[in-house]
């Protein structure tokens, strides 16, 4: 932000050698500093005659401390300039983004307020009012201060990318589209800006139900940024929110060899959302897992998540791998199972390969979540038996100096910790020496609050390069 608002201050030092034409020595060295940059020397300058220096000359040491990052400091400045009776809009302004720096939100909107006394018609003051409650996370008076931004004349095309995610998050998608359409005209094809908005765009016209505007929009997409690969997954969902499963399938071979190329980013790197529907005003979230996952036998290879109004999940269900049928057919198979409340419900009645219709595993979903048809087996405490299979899986590995891990690097001992304990949280790590071996043991806590420790023999490269 600091940099967006360079080119702001240069135009209000203009605005301020216009307004002042008696101009003190002390003010116009201080510019000179930080017109070059050299923002330590305007901060030095005079800083044993402090008091004796005139408003304007405290009020540029003010912004050489914000450029400098000394943002507290800067309001302090600020603060004494207005005290010298020195109120011109750059002192707001600044003050106002100083406070922005150190999440003072609130604070920044009250010295926008006072600019805008100054100056009505400014539409910078407008949309960085907007900037704070967007980060105050209040969309509807971001947008109202936008759209007011955006009336002014010399208004910043730019804002329209902000209007559009301030609109997005209020549920305003028809004009978010016309946001983000209007976005993208202010930025060239190759910009991230403009990849940006235009993916935000396509976004926009699928969360708004227009999915064959968004299906066209995203196919543009990536035929402008082929290696966006979110915007594929989200191609990929207006196929099957259009039931062009043909269409889907062949998409999703596209994505699954990027997958085998190891080209995809993280969060798509273990499972892919394919599609998006509404269940009694809730949203429900589709996700598929890779043919193989490094190697290994899929567990589970669709997973419903039902989320409430702050995206959080109420209820899961995946097809989960049947073993002893797979070992006797020569394809795997899955049924359904539930997790609610840390109770799980098995389906054992639903049966489904990966040739199987989607339809028909989408309404089997439906029913499930319907109650139209009851589980086979229910188990409660299902973390706490989780658990337990793993620990008999591992055997006690890990659990005393006896039992320690072996490992040649510090960066396997937490790989070895993300494999068997996922969604662990790190406690606290510690060199211990038990009968002259060192070993190091991680302590950490489980989802339910349990915290346990795993000792790691580090014997193998301990002491090297000391």
């Amino acid at each position: 932000m600091k940099l967006k608002t360079l080119f702001c201050f240069l135009l209000l030092l203009i605005i301020s050698s216009g307004i002042f034409a008696q101009r003190s020595k002390d003010a116009i060295k201080i510019e000179e500093f930080i017109i070059e940059q050299e923002y330590q020397k305007a901060i030095d300058y005079k800083s044993k005659k402090f008091k004796k220096l005139d408003g304007e000359s405290i009020y540029l040491k003010g912004i050489a401390l914000y450029l400098n990052s000394e943002d507290r400091e800067a309001i302090r400045y600020f603060d004494k300039a207005i005290e010298k009776d020195f109120k011109e809009v750059g002192v707001y302004f600044y003050k106002a983004w100083a406070q922005f720096e150190i999440h003072e939100y609130y604070e920044a909107i009250l010295s926008f307020e006072e600019a805008l006394k100054i100056d009505p018609a400014n539409p910078e003051l407008y949309s960085g009012k907007g900037i704070m409650y967007y980060y105050l996370d209040i969309p509807q008076d971001a947008a109202e201060a936008f759209k007011r931004s955006l009336l002014l004349d010399d208004s910043d095309p730019t804002i329209y990318q902000y209007l559009g995610q301030a609109n997005m998050d209020i549920g305003n998608y028809e004009e978010c589209i016309e946001n983000y359409r209007n976005a993208c005209e202010g930025f060239g094809i190759d910009s991230k800006e403009y990849q940006s908005c235009h993916y935000n765009m396509a976004l926009s016209q699928q969360l708004a139900g227009v999915y064959s505007d968004a299906k066209l929009s995203f196919t543009k997409h990536l035929k402008l940024y082929p290696d966006d690969y979110q915007a594929l997954t989200k191609l990929i969902q207006t196929c099957y929110a259009l039931e062009n499963f043909d269409e889907a399938i062949e998409l999703e071979a596209q994505l699954i060899q990027a997958y085998k190329d190891k080209k995809l980013p993280q969060h798509l790197n273990e499972m892919y959302c394919f599609d998006q529907f509404n269940w009694n005003g809730q949203n429900v979230m589709a996700f598929k897992a890779y043919e193989k996952y490094e190697g290994e036998p899929v567990i589970w290879k669709h997973r419903f998540y039902l989320l409430d109004d702050d995206e959080e999940i109420i209820k899961k269900i995946e097809t989960q791998l049947d073993s002893l049928d797979s070992t006797t057919t020569p394809e795997d198979r899955y049924y359904l199972s539930m997790l609610e409340n840390d109770t799980i419900y098995i389906y054992t009645h639903y049966n489904y390969t990966s040739d199987s219709s989607y339809l028909s595993l989408k309404n089997a979903v439906l029913q499930i979540l319907n109650e139209e048809v009851p589980a086979k087996t229910k188990m409660g405490n299902y973390s706490a038996w989780l658990s337990q299979q793993n620990e008999i899986l591992l055997d006690g590995a890990g659990t005393s100096y006896k039992k320690a891990i072996k490992v040649s690097s510090i960066a396997e001992e937490y790989e070895w910790l993300a494999k068997n304990y996922p969604g662990y949280k790190f406690i606290q790590q510690s060199l211990i020496f038990e009968d002259g071996t060192p070993y190091d043991v991680l302590e950490f806590e489980l989802k339910k609050g349990e915290r346990k420790k795993i000792y790691f023999d580090i014997s193998s490269f301990f002491g090297e390069g000391f």
